[in-house]
């Protein structure tokens, strides 16, 4: 299991560094490395 980072409110750092993960982690490829479009917005909220 992963650790849960603190919400910081925005979208810095390690957010980007946590949704390039997401991204890498599920082979999504459709949005920018790091951007929080479309697909991976889909993969973090199950929609």
């Amino acid at each position: 299991m992963r650790a849960r980072l603190p919400a910081t409110g925005g979208y810095d750092e390690a957010a980007v560094r946590g949704v390039e993960q997401v991204q890498s982690d599920r082979s999504l490829g459709c949005d920018p490395p790091g951007g929080c479009g479309p697909c991976a917005r889909a993969a973090l909220t199950g929609g």
